[in-house]
C-alpha cells in the first residue's frame, strides 16, 4: 500500500491523515465522502517536520504486511487443520462430514482470537515515506 495523504492532525509521532487520491472513489458520485475522505494514523518514524496541512506519502512497509498475512490467515487455518485431524482420535466415529464442520467452526474460531487478540500498536501502523510541498 503507498497513498498520498494530507495531515490533519498531529499526536507526537502520530499522525492523523486522510488520502488524497483514492483510485475507488474516481466514479464515485458521494462528495462528502470524496472531500473529506477517512481519515487513518499513521507513524512518523523518519521525524519528517510536519504540520496540519502537510502533503506526504504513506506505506505500509512490507514486513507488517507479511506479518498481517500470516497471522491473520496461518492461525485460523491452524485451527482448522489441528481439529479436522483430532476429531478422529477424540470421536472415532466421527465422519468426514463432521470433521468439514469441526474445521470449519475451528477456522471460525481461529479468526475470532486473531481478531480479538492481535493489537497491531504502532508497529502496525503505515509509515510517513515522504512529504511534498
Amino acid at each position: 500500500m503507498q497513498e498520498k495523504a494530507r495531515v490533519v492532525a498531529i499526536d507526537g509521532d502520530i499522525v492523523s491523515v486522510v488520502p488524497l487520491e483514492i483510485e475507488a472513489c474516481i466514479n464515485c458520485n458521494n462528495s462528502e465522502c470524496k472531500k473529506n475522505g477517512n481519515v487513518f494514523r499513521a507513524v512518523n518514524r523518519k521525524g519528517f517536520s510536519l504540520e496540519v496541512g502537510s502533503r506526504v506519502r504513506i506505506a505500509a512497509p512490507a514486513r507488517n504486511q507479511l506479518l498481517q498475512g500470516v497471522v491473520s490467515i496461518g492461525i485460523p487455518t491452524l485451527f482448522a487443520v489441528v481439529a479436522y485431524n483430532a476429531l478422529p482420535s477424540l470421536i472415532p466415529s466421527a465422519d468426514e462430514g463432521l470433521q468439514a464442520g469441526a474445521a470449519l467452526a475451528a477456522l471460525a474460531a481461529g479468526a475470532l482470537a486473531t481478531f480479538s487478540i492481535a493489537k497491531p500498536g504502532k508497529t502496525g501502523l503505515p509509515e510517513v515515506v515522504e512529504v511534498f510541498d
